[in-house]
Parts: structure tokens; sequence; C-alpha cells
């Protein structure tokens, strides 16, 4: 009897994680998303917000918006601001410690598909350390794209 479908085992493995790219003793961070009605208007490239007064100052909120917020007593948070370029799907971070490494993911483009325009993003996530200090690295990873 032949048993139909794929298992874990039989997965190709994402190549887009830590092990694939070579980084060790990293983990996954936490993505944070900013509040609904709330617009950036400050970010920076990337960096690293140790204060409720400094997260503040980063965004624009209309008048019915719960200001963003996080327990800066036992968190700290990253953002980054990065060209997400055709192709580019998200980012990533991971976090040893010591470097935080922005994850860029891309696909393969599917044949007559349109190249969808360059935009900026920024995306944030939050280490659970209060007032931490990181290094920052980058590295990149392409996932099979799956056309039809």
């Amino acid at each position: 009897m032949l048993a139909a479908g794929c298992t874990s085992a039989n997965a190709a493995p994402d190549p887009c994680s830590a092990a694939a790219l070579g980084i060790s003793n990293a983990s996954l961070m936490t993505a944070w998303t900013p509040p609904a009605g709330c617009t950036v208007v400050h970010a920076p490239a990337r960096g690293i917000v140790s204060s409720q007064a400094d997260l503040a100052s980063l965004f624009r909120c209309d008048a019915t918006a719960t200001p963003p917020k996080l327990d800066f007593t036992h968190n700290s948070l990253v953002v980054v601001t990065w060209d997400m370029g055709p192709g580019a799907t998200s980012v990533d971070a991971l976090d040893d410690g010591t470097t935080v490494t922005l994850v860029t993911k891309a696909r393969s483009p599917c044949p007559r598909e349109p190249r969808p325009l360059a935009m900026q993003r920024t995306d944030w996530f939050v280490i659970a350390t209060a007032n931490a200090s990181r290094n920052f690295g980058d590295r990149s990873c392409t996932k099979p794209s799956t056309c039809e």
C-alpha cells in the first residue's frame, strides 16, 4: 500500500533558515506591528528604539488612534527601513544576542508574471531585553516559486 502526500521528512529544507544561512545560535525575532491609524514619519534605516518617547517620535497618529506602546522595561524595538525590490517578499530578523541579522527573502519570478515595482518598507522586531545593543548584519535568500 502506498501513502500519498508529502511528509516533513520529504520536504525541502528552508533555504532561509538560520541553519541554511550558516547563522548559529540565533533565534527568529518576533515582528511588531504599529497600531492602526499611526503612520511612520521618521524611521531610521536601521536602529534600536529603547524608550517610549523615542517610539512616539517616529509616528504621527490620527485623533482616534491609540499611540504605539511597548514595555521598554523589558524590551527594545528594532526598526529597519529597506528597499523591497522586485521579487522580494519579506524580511526576517535573527538575533544571536550580539548581532541582528536581517534576512531579505525573495522568490523567483514565474513566466509572464509582471514585475512588481520596488518600494520602501519599514519593519519592526522586538528584542526581549531592555536597552539592547546590537550590531546589524545582512543576508538574503531565494525561495522557489510555485508557478501554475
